[in-house]
């Protein structure tokens, strides 16, 4: 899906009824503006909607004003935005009509050209942003309709002529930084990742800090994701220039790690990320990135205990991001982390008389840390500990649904002979074990076999808060506001527990 890097149109000074409306206009298209750049398309839609329905009464109620042509061009961006392009053609037509000047008349007629485009109308869209292209619009409208141009060519069988406008688009020295990373995402949408690297190779080399805006650093995630080599080596030749400030070079150092991590390549891309902390650990920019990517890497390749242990530093550092939903992510892992290595201490400390920490433990694991060949360990742990426990069939299921993922060898694990014990273990258990009901016999459950199993995940929360109070009194506590509890706390009947729902 196309986004066009176009910007209102001036609103005139002037007194008059009607300036408060388009004015109110303008606020509202640029803040739709801000939305679409930093990733929120459907809360940018709502914002062009309204745009269109305001321009839309000052054409109606005063289609002689000074103000008739600026709303038109301003209706005619927004419908083009949420892709209106029968619409968008109407009105671009209608500002050209109307427009006061002739610079109005021919950026009416390159926005209509967009839509001729969208609509498949290659020679129409040619022939109209030639006639806006050839008159003295803004650097940002002259990019986007350079692009538009490019590509009407290409359809026509003109590659020459379309190459010639897609570079000029892409090396207009006048165009704003945002519309800049506007055209790279567009030029990325359609293939040309070495001219979006170019245009996102210039920003960044821009950023003496290295502290991104959230637009570049959205397009930069997805032009990685889409060209990781290409992107990796755009920055290894900006790490090959003198560089004044830590903090850019730790940023430089995240996106490499980051690049390699979408190549498949997580060995290199923890070199990197964890380069990018030591450089500067209390940046916000690159190093809490870096850590919070680093982290999770980690604790997916989790095999051991001291793997997750050994993340919480990378946590905290991660807490500091810029960015809120990393900053949140962040938050909610350590904290995790946090409960999981309480949990870990107190089994290590009391032995096999604190087996349910270990059961917990693998809960939390698997469905909060995405630590899969640690939580099957731990599964398969407990039940060496209690292969008698009236959990063991939680236990078992539990192994079951992280099947191929391997744990370290503290524990013993022959995969599918394992798996065939583990299945055996439960035909030996009783029919009505909540567990087995729960999982195996669906149409079985009753809301008394529901309400066993409710008792049962109760009892073993008990069980874990006694554990937990007697190791550490002081740190335990069951659940954070911030946090949702582990999916096993909760009472409710009518929903499985993680990772039963696998199981299904």
């Amino acid at each position: 899906m196309r986004r066009l890097a176009i910007w209102p149109a001036l609103i005139l000074s002037g007194a008059c009824v009607y300036f408060n409306a388009m004015y109110n206009a303008g606020a509202e298209y640029d803040r739709g503006v801000e939305r679409l750049r930093s990733g929120r398309v459907s809360e940018a839609r709502v914002a062009f909607d309204s745009v269109i329905h305001k321009t839309e009464r000052v054409l109606q109620n005063h289609p002689e004003s000074k103000y008739a042509d600026d709303a038109a061009i301003l209706k005619a961006r927004s419908e083009l935005h949420n892709e209106l392009w029968e619409s968008a053609i109407e009105t671009a037509e209608l500002a050209r009509q109307i427009a006061s000047d002739n610079s109005t008349a021919h950026l009416a007629s390159g926005l209509r050209g967009v839509a001729e485009f969208e609509l498949g109308f290659n020679e129409a869209a040619d022939s109209l942003l030639s006639v806006a292209i050839d008159d003295d619009v803004a650097a940002d409208d002259r990019a986007l309709f350079l692009f538009y141009r490019g590509q009407a060519r290409l359809a026509l069988g003109n590659p020459g002529p379309a190459a010639e406008d897609l570079e000029s688009a892409s090396r207009s020295i006048d165009m704003s930084d945002e519309a800049r990373v506007d055209l790279a995402r567009a030029l990325m949408g359609i293939g040309n990742y070495d001219e979006a690297i170019a245009l996102v190779a210039n920003l960044l080399r821009s950023s003496r800090f290295g502290d991104l805006t959230q637009p570049l650093r959205i397009h930069l995630d997805s032009l990685s994701r889409k060209a990781p080599i290409q992107v990796d080596s755009m920055v290894a030749e900006q790490m090959n220039e003198p560089q004044t400030q830590t903090t850019k070079t730790s940023t430089l150092y995240f996106l490499r790690g980051r690049a390699h991590h979408y190549a498949g390549d997580d060995g290199v891309a923890l070199v990197f990320l964890d380069s990018s902390v030591a450089v500067n650990p209390g940046s916000r920019f690159g190093a809490p990135d870096a850590a919070f990517l680093a982290a999770r890497l980690r604790l997916g390749d989790a095999d051991e205990l001291q793997d997750v242990e050994g993340t919480e530093s990378y946590l905290r550092t991660a807490t500091r991001s810029s960015e809120s939903q990393t900053r949140l992510e962040a938050e909610r892992l350590l904290w995790w982390v946090q409960r999981f290595n309480r949990l870990a201490e107190a089994y290590q400390s009391q032995g096999a008389s604190a087996a349910e920490a270990v059961l917990r433990a693998a809960e939390i694991a698997g469905v909060e840390l995405g630590a899969s060949p640690l939580a099957r360990g731990l599964y398969l742990r407990y039940l060496e500990l209690t292969p008698d426990s009236r959990w063991a069939a939680k236990a078992a299921y539990g192994a079951l649904a992280y099947t191929g993922h391997t744990p370290a060898d503290w524990v013993e694990d022959r995969g599918p002979a394992t798996d065939d014990d583990l299945r055996r273990l439960l035909a030996t258990l009783p029919t009505e074990d909540p567990y087995r009901v729960a999982v195996e016999r669906t149409e079985a459950r009753t809301p008394m076999s529901d309400s066993l199993y409710v008792r049962a995940e109760r009892d073993l929360q008990e069980r874990i808060d006694a554990i937990q109070m007697t190791f550490d009194p002081q740190a335990f506590s069951r659940t954070s506001p911030a946090v949702a509890p582990v999916a096993a706390d909760s009472a409710a009947a009518d929903s499985l527990a993680p990772p039963f729902k696998n199981l299904e």
